[in-house]
This record gives C-alpha cells, sequence and structure tokens, in this order.
C-alpha cells in the first residue's frame, strides 16, 4: 500500500499551524507567525511554505501530499467560484484601525492552493472544530453540538437536529466576528 499523505493547515491571527498526516496518524507539525504585511497573497504564500517545511520534517516531498484541509477564520466571500477570507482580524481594509499593517479587503485563499493541489477544503475554523467534535469527540451521541472559539476573536460553528449549519457562503452560525483586544476590558461573569 501506498502512503497517501494530507496536509492540515490552520491560519489564525496570530501564527500558522501545517501539519502532514497519512493514514496512520501525524508525521511533523510546524507554526510561525503570521505575516499581516506584504500583498493579498501574503498568508497563503506563508501557508504553503510551511507545507513544504512540514514535509520535510516529514521525510517526504511537498508533491507527495494529495489533499489540504484549510481551517481559518472567518468570514468568507464567493469570488467566483472560491471562497475568499474577508476577515476583518486579518484585512486591514476592512477597518478603520490602525490595529493591522495591510490594506487588504480579501485574501484569494482557495484559489491560490487550488492551483497548487487537486483536492483543497477551506473551512471556517469553528466549523471544522464542530464537525471534529461532531465525528470523533464529545458531541458523537449528540443531534444538537454548538462549539464556541474564543482567542484572538469569537466565533461558533453548530449542528441542530444532526445537520451541520452552514449559512450563507458558509458563515453560519456566526453570531459576530469579535475581535477581542489584549488591553481590553476584563469581564467576569
Amino acid at each position: 500500500m501506498i502512503n497517501e499523505y494530507i496536509a492540515g493547515v490552520d491560519i489564525g491571527v496570530t501564527k500558522i499551524i501545517a501539519t502532514i498526516a497519512d493514514a496512520t496518524g501525524i508525521k511533523a507539525r510546524v507554526y510561525q507567525h503570521t505575516h499581516l504585511q506584504g500583498d493579498t497573497l501574503t498568508i497563503p504564500k506563508q501557508a504553503y511554505m510551511l507545507i513544504q517545511k512540514a514535509a520535510e520534517y516529514a521525510g517526504i516531498h511537498y508533491e507527495e501530499v494529495k489533499a489540504v484541509g484549510i481551517s481559518t477564520c472567518s468570514p468568507f466571500e464567493k469570488k467566483g467560484n472560491y471562497k475568499e477570507i474577508v476577515a476583518p482580524n486579518l484585512c486591514g481594509g476592512l477597518t478603520n484601525s490602525d490595529r493591522l499593517p495591510n490594506s487588504w479587503q480579501s485574501i484569494p485563499l482557495e484559489e491560490f492552493f487550488k492551483e497548487l493541489y487537486p483536492h483543497v477544503v477551506v473551512e471556517n475554523d469553528c466549523v471544522a472544530a464542530v464537525v471534529a467534535e461532531k465525528l470523533f469527540g464529545a458531541g458523537k451521541k449528540y443531534d444538537n453540538v454548538v462549539y464556541v472559539t474564543w482567542s484572538t476573536g469569537i466565533g461558533a460553528g453548530a449542528y441542530i437536529d444532526g445537520k451541520l449549519v452552514r449559512g450563507k457562503n458558509g458563515n453560519a452560525p456566526h453570531f459576530g466576528h469579535i475581535y477581542v483586544a489584549q488591553d481590553g476590558l476584563s469581564v467576569v461573569v
């Protein structure tokens, strides 16, 4: 049997993680702080470079990777046949804040990777997490499962009556995209 290698990539505001795995498990994982300066292909190129580096650490050539799954913050917007990231936590052109050192309106993530790999899935990180919990984790035996992330931003993914909630452009059930400031107000609940 020939090993089939896949890459998993998690793109966040603070770091990008790339993992190489096969049917037996994880072979290598690398990460790097997210580059938020440059053109709109900066993050896709950085993620691709990390796949190459993880493949090297796994002892394979990066062209042996057959499929790529990418999770990232959203929202997404459809541009033609591809999802683009339009997340205010990554795209400085979407806010009036000087917090981000770029003027990006969107990031053409899916189109970039579909030119490199035959099988690519781009998914919101919360949706990817709730799918994993429903298939393999604590949500296996439940029809209604909600997964909330609380990191640089806040987001959610959900199954209702055993069905994954998708919404327009895969952006549901997000109740909002909220930036969490490190030096912001403290809230005790």
